[in-house]
């Protein structure tokens, strides 16, 4: 079966899958359940496929409000229902990972503790096209930052501590610069 595009519809890879066949996978690639990765994955995709239909899905939408603010003020972890997230997207480590609305993050990506995904705004605000796109099996290193509209390629390493705010091209590290020691003496 061919892998789907981040880039198709609301509601990236599964279009022509179930919901429950998406969540099984990223609990299987998260652990169990009881990860807190897991259950802020498995909150974003039940809100993410109630935002196609609110009426008609109201139950997981309202569900998956509450359970976004928990996961949100229990684990330190903001993932908003609108952002595009693809497939077997693993929340490593828990703790002060923002996720911006409209950003866009492909398959096979590990995010661990402390990043931040930020668009950047203009004229008009925040949008889409301000926010930044993220290819497949990219690795971001604890407290890295993504800021702005940059894309960044497949099969890129983001360092600890690194701030990207330019576009990244595919197979390539992005490293945060070297410290300086200071002698006190």
């Amino acid at each position: 079966m061919e892998k789907q595009s981040v880039e198709q519809g609301p509601c990236p890879g599964y279009a022509h899958e179930s919901i429950w066949r998406v969540l099984k996978e990223d609990l299987r690639i998260n652990g169990s359940i009881l990860r807190p990765g897991a259950q802020a994955m498995a909150i974003y995709r039940l809100g993410n496929w109630a935002e196609q239909n609110r009426r008609s899905r109201f139950v997981p939408f309202f569900l998956s409000k509450i359970g976004s603010v928990l996961v949100r003020n229990l684990y330190g972890i903001e993932l908003y229902r609108t952002s595009r997230i693809g497939r077997r997207v693993i929340i490593a480590h828990q703790n002060g990972i923002v996720i911006h609305e409209f950003c866009t993050i492909g398959d096979d990506c590990i995010i661990r503790q402390g990043v931040t995904i930020g668009a950047a705004s203009d004229e008009e605000g925040v949008t889409r096209e301000n926010a930044p796109v993220i290819g497949n099996r990219v690795q971001f290193g604890a407290g890295s930052m993504i800021v702005g509209k940059v894309t960044i390629g497949d099969d890129v390493r983001i360092g600890p501590n690194a701030v990207v705010s330019t576009d990244v091209p595919a197979n390539s590290s992005v490293l945060a610069p070297r410290c300086k020691v200071i002698s006190w003496a």
